[in-house]
């Protein structure tokens, strides 16, 4: 199977579960899932986010999550980044699926409860896994 292919199941799949958490957690602004290196794939936002941009830096915070936890010996996979400023939370996290490696990324309001978003993206990463091909 192809990477265009695995994309458009992707897409279509991630499509329901990036309204949802948009849906279910009123203070998520955006949420984008992007390949590893940084294109998106899909995305839902309620703001002009620069999506592209956030794509690609997303793939520059995940690259930096793992460095530091390898260099600093803190286990073998970063779990997520998050960056807290005045206006919110932005958290990047893996999705682990093996033949299509992704990345999480979503936007929340300094309204957010953090745990919620961290584990709403969570639920969203494995289920997205769960639903794809697990033999290509």
């Amino acid at each position: 199977m192809s990477d265009d292919s695995i994309s458009d199941i992707v897409q279509n799949i991630s499509e329901e579960l990036l309204s949802l958490l948009l849906t279910n957690v009123k203070s998520v602004n955006a949420a984008i899932i992007s390949t590893a290196d940084g294109f998106e794939v899909s995305s839902k936002y309620t703001y002009q986010a620069n999506i592209n941009k956030l794509s690609a830096l997303s793939s520059s915070l995940s690259a930096i999550g793992s460095m530091a936890t390898l260099e600093a010996e803190m286990g073998k996979q970063y779990r997520h980044v998050m960056i807290e400023s005045d206006g919110g939370f932005l958290i990047v996290m893996d999705i682990p699926y093996v033949h299509y490696p992704m990345i999480l990324c979503v936007v929340a309001s300094d309204q957010a409860l953090l745990a919620r978003v961290i584990q709403q993206a969570k639920n969203v990463s494995m289920t997205l896994v769960d639903q794809l091909p697990k033999d290509l």
